[in-house]
């Protein structure tokens, strides 16, 4: 079956859609509007200590959340070996958070699903976190759908262009724009799925 890349939601994450104005603000507790019960600074001193039972980090939709903080987490991550869920979706994230993400998936080999939807990460930013995974054989999913920054056809053909390489990514949360960038990540994805798929069955597991 050809994979989709329209954006779903994966049953261990909470994946938001809605993108809200940007301000850089003084990082309070998280409110219950957010509806996040996420305890910020608890969670990035497990990750830093790399506490086995931290395997999904849950930043969406915190209000006021700042950039700094989503960088100190990019940070922690890099050598962490336990977390496999990664998710700032609406939380303002700009081309920063995003290079420091794509610093981390250049170091770290354990997370596979990366959820930064709703953001205000450009083209650049786009580009920096597609440029990792020539360097990453772990991630199987990234969402970077809906930005406030539209990524335009060249940014596209780049994104194609640079995952052709990679044979883990099976899933794609972003709406191609142009025909032939979708048409060509389509093939790529249905490609990577049918490798993971061989490699079940070498390994004795069922698909």
């Amino acid at each position: 079956m050809a994979p989709t890349l329209d954006c779903t939601t994966h049953p261990q994450q909470c994946w938001s859609s809605n993108g809200q104005s940007n301000q850089r603000q003084a990082e309070p507790e998280p409110s219950r509007m957010s509806g996040n019960p996420t305890v910020v600074d608890d969670v990035l001193e497990k990750i830093l200590n790399n506490d086995p039972d931290t395997t999904e980090v849950n930043l969406n939709n915190i209000e006021n959340i700042s950039q700094d903080t989503l960088i100190r987490f990019a940070e922690a991550l890099r050598l962490n070996t336990h977390v496999r869920f990664f998710s700032l979706a609406n939380t303002h994230a700009d081309d920063q958070v995003a290079f420091a993400i794509a610093k981390m998936l250049r170091e770290n080999s354990n997370i596979t699903n990366l959820n930064i939807e709703s953001n205000f990460i450009t083209g650049k930013g786009i580009l920096a976190l597609v440029q990792a995974l020539t360097r990453n054989s772990t991630l199987t999913e990234m969402r970077f759908h809906n930005q406030r920054h539209i990524c335009g056809g060249q940014v596209e053909m780049e994104i194609v262009k640079l995952l052709r390489e990679n044979i883990t990514l099976i899933k794609l949360g972003y709406q191609f724009d142009l025909a032939g960038p979708r048409i060509s990540m389509t093939t790529i994805l249905t490609r990577n799925q049918d490798l993971q798929r061989q490699r079940r069955m070498q390994e004795g597991q069922h698909p």
